[in-house]
């Protein structure tokens, strides 16, 4: 059979708080946690940003001049490479000087000579016919030309150099085009494998008595909402800056992250970050927490369905809970997730009425 039950009356001035029914509770997104002493560390609060590792990119010059030749058609800045694999050529057979092929066949020709040389001087020094220095002399200037010869060889092809990606990832930034005219050292590319970023938080000065104390951080990305702990990235401190750079008013904290795709280099971030820690304290989540003119308050369980509205007074955040300074006990229950039902429910004096099947 169906009941049709009358309007539930809610957020009385009653002295005992609200009434909220576990039949309500079930039917609403509403957790209710019993209060117990944590640890929390002391917060720091800056801003910074991710920035890449230096080992994790690497920057790619031109070991000779000539004439680029992309290997590739879809080589653009962000494309997928893998280590060793070939991007681009540096064509010199157009070129009067500086031309890779005839280096390539000029180191080619020392190194075959040198080695002729090197082996009848060998036969002569076994026979005592020639003076050890002269043989060591002989041996050194063939050892050079064959380091030379070599090092061009691997990376020579038809005509030109190979350019090979250093490291399996992205290419972060292409500095030049197809067809493009390059001189010996000019960089050409840097690839990035972004595995794990540089995150660097820029701390007030005026901090600078506790910045050594800092162990760890929490962090919210300008383009995500949630609140990461270090730890989600198997992040570790790096190194605490003890000046100042010129024209800057900050000191930096180094923190290293493991990407798992949710960082982005460049981004800017706002930092918690958490220094010694202090023991047996009451903390809420920030959810929990609500503000009405200025002041703080969570709901509070007081009995099975009955839940009071309890000013508090926070101290630090991290991102994800507040520390509790005054007006929570160990042991209470509150409402950890849900509050704005029921401050929405307090502000009502009745629900419409419900109906149920059995």
């Amino acid at each position: 059979d169906e009941h049709d039950h009358g309007p539930e009356t809610l957020g009385d001035a009653a002295p005992e708080g609200i009434r909220f029914t576990k039949e309500q509770a079930w039917r609403s997104d509403i957790l209710v946690s019993r209060l117990a002493p944590e640890p929390f560390s002391g917060i720091i609060k800056s801003g910074g940003e991710i920035l890449a590792m230096p080992r994790e990119r690497h920057v790619i010059t031109a070991r000779t001049s000539g004439i680029v030749e992309y290997s590739k058609n879809d080589l653009v800045a962000g494309a997928d490479v893998f280590g060793g694999e070939e991007l681009m050529t540096i064509q010199g057979q157009d070129l009067a000087r500086e031309n890779i092929a005839v280096e390539y066949a000029s180191a080619q020709a020392r190194f075959e000579q040198s080695r002729s040389e090197y082996e009848r001087r060998l036969k002569l020094f076994r026979e005592q016919a020639i003076s050890e220095r002269q043989f060591i002399e002989t041996r050194s200037g063939y050892i050079t030309d064959s380091i030379r010869y070599h090092n061009i060889k691997q990376s020579y092809r038809s005509g030109g150099l190979k350019i090979l990606a250093p490291i399996a990832g992205h290419i972060h930034e292409l500095k030049v085009s197809q067809g493009e005219y390059v001189e010996t050292g000019q960089l050409i590319a840097t690839v990035s494998s972004e595995q794990r970023f540089l995150l660097k938080a820029d701390v007030p000065q005026h901090y600078f008595d506790r910045i050594q104390s800092i162990v760890s951080a929490n962090f919210r990305t300008s383009y995500y909402d949630k609140v990461w702990d270090l730890q989600d990235f198997n992040g570790r401190l790096l190194a605490i800056g003890s000046s100042v750079a010129e024209n800057n008013q900050y000191l930096p904290v180094y923190f290293e992250a493991r990407n798992n795709g949710q960082l982005l280099e460049g981004a800017f971030v706002e930092f918690y970050l958490k220094t010694e820690t202090i023991e047996n304290c009451i903390i809420v989540p920030l959810e929990a927490v609500l503000e009405e003119q200025g002041k703080y308050y969570v709901y509070v369980q007081a009995s099975g369905e009955i839940f009071r509205k309890q000013e508090i007074i926070t101290g630090d955040n991290n991102g994800i809970v507040y520390l509790v300074q005054a007006g929570l006990s160990e042991g209470e229950r509150i409402v950890t997730r849900g509050s704005m039902l029921l401050k929405t429910a307090s502000m009502s004096t009745s629900l419409p009425g419900h109906s149920h099947q059995h």
